[in-house]
């Protein structure tokens, strides 16, 4: 993952921030247990260009449901994502990567690649 950054013009900040041209794309953090995991940033109601219907399967998979986490933050009560409506979903990140297979990686890379800059 790290060379596909550095590829696209793309740098991790200290605090797990991918940036490019001073925007953040993602948050990534790497666990204890030795997992790791990435949170794209963006307007997910519709599928960038060139995101074919398995990836839009894929990032449905990875929505990301409020699990409490004691941030203070409240849940999103709707929220669209590729088309299709989902409920009670994080408010910092609408999607999480947790340990992404390599079509779940893909799916990461093409969200980075058509982030707006």
């Amino acid at each position: 993952m790290y060379t596909f950054l550095q590829e696209n013009d793309m740098r991790v900040g200290e605090n797990g921030e991918v940036t490019r041209n001073g925007k953040t794309l993602a948050y990534t953090h790497t666990h204890d247990c030795g997992t790791w995991t990435i949170w794209p940033q963006g307007d997910f109601s519709t599928a960038p260009t060139g995101f074919d219907p398995a990836m839009v399967e894929i990032a449905w998979v990875n929505v990301n449901v409020c699990g409490d986490c004691g941030s203070g933050c409240a849940p999103v009560s709707r929220q669209t994502v590729f088309g299709k409506e989902f409920d009670n979903l994080c408010a910092g990140a609408v999607l999480a990567f947790s340990n992404p297979d390599a079509e779940a990686l893909e799916c990461v890379k093409k969200l980075l690649e058509g982030a707006k800059c």
